[in-house]
């Protein structure tokens, strides 16, 4: 199995869902993510006063698949983003354990 996390643009967030789904991932873990530009900082005004703004919001959203499915979800993420994906990180998951299979262990 393995994990892939992408930083995507709030905007796009869900069309990437539409995508995933149609290549069957419908479990989705989605966090807010700060992030460097890639142009740099730049300045905006907010109620007529200056501040300079170093990072940008975005969402990190992660999804486990099995090894076979990595590629489609990857043509399923990039394939909708109008600009370039921030990036996508692939790692190798050993075990997952979902809450069903716990047998109560704090009892």
């Amino acid at each position: 199995m393995r994990k892939i996390e992408a930083t995507i643009d709030p905007w796009i967030f869900q069309d990437v869902r539409e995508a995933l789904a149609r290549v069957g991932v419908t479990d989705i873990a989605l966090c807010d993510a700060r992030c460097t530009d890639v142009h740099g900082s730049h300045t905006e005004f907010y109620r007529g006063v200056e501040y300079r703004v170093d990072l940008v919001s975005k969402l990190k959203l992660e999804v486990v698949v099995d090894d076979e499915c990595v590629d489609d979800v990857v043509k399923a993420v990039t394939g909708v983003a109008v600009m370039p994906v921030g990036r996508i990180l692939i790692t190798a998951v050993e075990q997952v354990v979902s809450k069903e299979e716990m047998a109560h262990p704090f009892r």
